[in-house]
């Protein structure tokens, strides 16, 4: 798509701005406090 995965998060309300920052923080990427949720076109929500 040509898009960052924050513009496609973001574009599809995946996450708030808020939730991208903490998820994408240096001391989450260090330390993961996050667990993934797997969005596929089955549960596509746009």
């Amino acid at each position: 798509t040509g898009k960052s995965v924050r513009e496609v998060v973001l574009e599809r309300g995946l996450l708030t701005e808020s939730e991208l920052d903490d998820i994408f923080s240096t001391q989450n990427l260090m330390q993961p406090a996050y667990k993934a949720k797997r969005y596929t076109d089955e549960n596509d929500i746009s």
